[in-house]
């Protein structure tokens, strides 16, 4: 089976095993692969096994899903394949390719090799998915969750006042214009 290897923004390093089809990723806990990671979202993508390879698909999700550098709505990743979910990386290990192999390869440059040999050792805090609805994250490491509180702008709420301000001023001289005229 197929295996994806994720490291989120902090150093988890997590591992699943793909047994199903298609399995939903994100933060929330209702998704088949739980990231406790701020930057994916509730939920921010699917995963859909095609044989050894795998097909990433983004569903609107606020960062972005990304492969080759560049955000993609969908995108077909082969063993030793890298992609993101926001800024967590992601790696597909098949059975002929660990990430050492993935490591050898001419395409990659100085960046991708940096981030490759961080995989060694991944399964140290790994979860497995044993099917739909799994959780495979404890939750002690989740974090990111909950309503997310946007801090209060003082100029825009000066400028929102000076308009309610105003609005109120000129529907106090059309009512005194109109009482003019009786």
């Amino acid at each position: 089976m197929p295996k994806i290897q994720l490291i989120t923004q902090d150093g988890t390093k997590l591992k699943f095993e793909l047994n199903v089809d298609r399995a939903t990723v994100g933060r929330a806990e209702g998704n088949d692969i739980v990231v406790p990671d701020s930057s994916v979202s509730s939920r921010h993508g699917e995963i859909l096994l095609k044989g050894d390879d795998i097909e990433v698909v983004d569903l609107g999700s606020t960062n972005g899903t990304y492969f080759g550098g560049e955000r993609v709505e969908r995108a077909t990743i082969k063993p030793g394949g890298k992609f993101k979910f926001g800024s967590v990386e992601g790696l597909l290990v098949g059975e002929e390719v660990t990430p050492e192999v993935a490591k050898e390869e001419p395409s990659s440059t100085h960046a991708d090799e940096e981030s490759q040999s961080s995989w060694s050792g991944a399964s140290a805090s790994a979860a497995i998915i044993g099917g739909l609805g799994a959780t495979p994250c404890p939750t002690s490491l989740r974090k990111g969750f909950g309503p997310k509180v946007k801090k209060k702008d003082k100029v825009a709420s000066i400028f929102i006042m000076i308009g309610v301000i105003s609005l109120l001023v000129c529907a106090g001289a059309i009512f005194l214009i109109s009482r003019m005229g009786e």
